[in-house]
């Protein structure tokens, strides 16, 4: 599945040297193989297509192709009726199509489908929730669209995404889209006081935040690799900051010898726990298929 976005070509010029960076750093099998999934071309319409956003139907291994959502959540419907997997009675889509939608950018709603909307907005929320003030910086921002809905709702919110150099001019090409006066720097990129950073998972993130998000990309990680993160997290957050975590129950893929267990991640014991549930992406891939969300709270060393 692919994608097209407004692209001027000051962003275009820019993207074309962070992806000189592309195969930089180290990270788990599954995203060595989707990071050489994502290509981007320029158009004569001035757009920039993203290619391999989403993974095609094709390269869903057998074993998980009863699990993928959107499509095959649909054809499952038509197939039976009766099966509580059928999407449109899922809680996500009553969120989006009664309190969601209406508060959306019509550019964004144009570009991505209603479950990656209605799963930014949620996550908005719970940042919204806890932690009101205070700069943020988020691991895995794919498409940038937690920090767009940020953005657009707190006009003078600082972002700082930790992301791959395959994946960062997504989030760069919706950010630029939706906001052309927005300060934001790239890797490499000497900008005096952005008001959106981008740095490499090599790269230390300047300053301290009030919240630390990461959605859906920890179970794609190596156990390793998350547990590096979260000595990373500790050292981010400001005393009484917040992580917002929203990751699979559960996911292993024994192609990419993967498995990530949403309970075995190196959970700190001094942080208190501030909220415990299941996301609203929840079950939406299939009833076996729990997304859990967990808000922590960073104590001051004091305390």
């Amino acid at each position: 599945m692919s994608i097209s976005i407004p692209c001027t070509d000051e962003t275009w010029s820019r993207i074309k040297k962070l992806l000189l960076q592309r195969g930089a750093g180290e990270t788990s099998a599954y995203w060595q193989d989707r990071r050489n999934e994502l290509l981007y071309e320029r158009n004569q319409d001035g757009t920039v297509t993203v290619n391999g956003l989403y993974p095609s139907l094709k390269k869903i291994h057998w074993f998980d192709r009863n699990k993928s959502p959107g499509p095959i959540a649909r054809i499952r419907a038509w197939c039976s009726p009766d099966d509580p997997r059928f999407w449109c009675k899922h809680p996500l889509v009553e969120a989006y199509q009664q309190r969601i939608k209406s508060q959306l950018d019509d550019r964004l709603v144009k570009l991505f489908p209603m479950y990656d909307l209605a799963k930014a907005y949620d996550v908005m929320q719970t940042i919204e929730r806890y932690a009101p003030s205070g700069s943020i910086l988020e691991i895995g921002a794919g498409g940038c669209l937690v920090a767009a809905l940020v953005l657009n709702r707190h006009p003078s919110a600082q972002y700082c995404v930790i992301d791959l150099p395959e994946t960062m001019p997504i989030g760069f090409l919706i950010l630029r889209h939706l906001f052309p006066q927005l300060s934001i720097a790239l890797p490499g990129e000497a900008i005096d006081r952005p008001r959106v950073r981008f740095c490499t998972p090599e790269e230390k993130p300047d300053g301290l935040f009030g919240a630390v998000v990461n959605v859906a990309s920890f179970q794609e990680l190596d156990p390793p690799i998350v547990n590096d993160y979260f000595l990373k997290i500790d050292e981010a957050l400001v005393d009484g900051g917040v992580f917002v975590c929203i990751n699979r129950e559960e996911k292993i893929d024994p192609m990419r010898k993967l498995r990530s267990v949403f309970k075995e991640y190196p959970w700190p014991q001094n942080y208190e726990t501030l909220l415990d549930d299941e996301a609203l992406i929840s079950r939406w891939s299939g009833p076996e298929i729990a997304v859990l969300r967990r808000v922590i709270c960073k104590q001051s060393r004091a305390e």
